[in-house]
């Protein structure tokens, strides 16, 4: 199973505000978001990131994996929705022996820092806004370097607009 982490961050690396806006995404950014959706037949995201993302995608039958620490306190936003109390590397080796082929991690926080730190991830695609938020939710539990980002390589780094947004590109070596 082929697996991608997509988040957008501000120039000094929150994923969100410190109250959880997410307003100060690019429409391009945010078409990327769509774009990448459609291509994956699962969506990863922990529980605060689900109720902001229940209307990814068109397709109903798209598996929606939620981790959390209370799958029974948790309501159903949108069809085809599993909440799990597991580890994302145990999650993810369940959805590819069900033959899951293209996975989407989504976030919030602690979700990215499972990917990363573990090196469950194959691809980071990580929009850069050319904004700077000051405080918030960081992406990544230390700030991303080659060294935060040991065992991926950095490939591309495109822009998205005339705007500034730039998306970086990192494959596991």
């Amino acid at each position: 199973m082929y697996i991608t982490i997509i988040a957008a961050t501000s120039k000094d690396g929150y994923i969100a505000g410190t109250d959880g806006d997410l307003s100060w995404t690019s429409k391009e950014d945010k078409q990327l978001l769509h774009d990448y959706v459609l291509k994956s037949d699962v969506l990863i995201m922990g529980q605060v990131t689900y109720p902001k993302h229940t209307k990814l995608g068109t397709n109903d039958n798209k598996l929606r994996v939620v981790l959390t620490h209370d799958p029974k306190n948790m309501q159903m936003l949108s069809k085809n929705t599993q909440f799990v109390n597991a580890p994302l590397s145990d999650i993810l080796k369940d959805l590819k022996s069900k033959g899951y082929k293209n996975a989407l991690i989504l976030g919030g926080a602690s979700v990215y820092n499972q990917a990363i730190s573990n090196k469950l991830a194959d691809t980071l695609l990580i929009s850069v806004e050319p904004i700077t938020l000051g405080s918030g939710l960081p992406l990544y539990s230390i700030p991303l370097s080659n060294e935060s980002l040991t065992g991926y390589k950095q490939t591309s780094v495109t822009p998205l607009n005339l705007a500034g947004t730039e998306l970086y590109q990192y494959n596991l070596s």
